[in-house]
């Protein structure tokens, strides 16, 4: 499973729409996780819905988002959980329990 955090410095951005930067993690069969930058293409929201399906984010974390934004992103198929705050660290640990 692979999941993207939106993120400023080392925190969730607090509005997913102005983000142009995710954090996208995987957890491998080992249960190691890698992490990879990503930087958004666009500011279209569906261009970045697709970008983030071309990557294959199965699950968005995110601070505020646009409710047509939301929309995209889970047309195509990708869970979305707006709202978070916090360091990405604090959210990562809390998404795994």
């Amino acid at each position: 499973m692979k999941i993207a955090l939106s993120v400023w410095k080392d925190c969730i951005s607090t509005v997913f729409d102005a983000a142009d930067q995710l954090l996208v993690v995987e957890k491998n069969e080992a249960g190691e996780f890698r992490s990879l930058n990503v930087r958004f293409h666009s500011d279209d929201g569906a261009a970045r819905a697709m970008q983030l399906k071309q990557i294959g984010v199965d699950t968005l974390i995110c601070g505020a988002i646009s409710r047509l934004q939301e929309a995209a992103i889970s047309a195509v198929g990708i869970t979305v959980h707006p709202f978070v705050r916090g360091p990405v660290q604090d959210v990562m640990d809390a998404h795994e329990t």
